[in-house]
């Protein structure tokens, strides 16, 4: 079913990208995630709960990433992508609307912002679990060849639950049709 689904995008966002003469790309990502885990457990004095406080564990994990995504821009300012990127024991599947700038056509920097499923399997503090985070983040293309760009991307992932936050700094490729 997700390599269905997967599927039916990718012919949509090539379909469209012809269609309203608009850009589309793929990008091929590797770097490093940055997670911080939190935990808040409560501590009893005595055996007596009105005496009991909140103590918060916290668990920074810092580990490879990895990620491809697929993009439009319907114009030369706004676009839209969907992601996956996998850093320790953690998936993330995303979307974010992008707003981009070039400031000479070779360059272009962007910024974005979207949602993303997370879903963190085992972890020695906090176990399984799924959630939703908003994103934000910036990145930049720089064109080497006539479809070609090398790439770096920043993400902030933040979440009001399992996990409190993690950064993705990752550098690729980027094909562009």
């Amino acid at each position: 079913m997700k390599n269905t689904a997967f599927s039916v995008i990718v012919v949509a966002a090539l379909c469209l990208s012809k269609a309203t003469q608009a850009e589309g790309y793929v990008d091929l990502l590797v770097g490093q995630a940055s997670s911080k885990y939190s935990q808040q457990v409560l501590v009893s004095n005595n055996n007596f709960l009105y005496n009991s406080s909140l103590q918060t564990n916290s668990v920074t994990q810092n580990n490879l990433a990895a990620g491809f995504g697929l993009g439009f821009f319907t114009n030369e300012y706004i676009g839209a992508d969907i992601t996956y990127k996998h850093f320790g024991n953690t998936s993330a599947y995303g979307s974010s609307f992008l707003f981009r700038v070039k400031p000479i056509p070779e360059l272009q920097f962007i910024a974005k912002l979207g949602g993303a499923y997370l879903s963190t399997s085992s972890s020695a503090l906090i176990g399984s679990s799924n959630g939703f985070a908003l994103t934000s983040g910036v990145g930049a293309k720089y064109a080497l060849y006539k479809n070609m760009d090398l790439t770096v991307d920043y993400t902030h992932f933040s979440t009001a639950g399992f996990m409190n936050s993690a950064n993705t700094y990752m550098g690729g490729m980027s094909y562009r049709f």
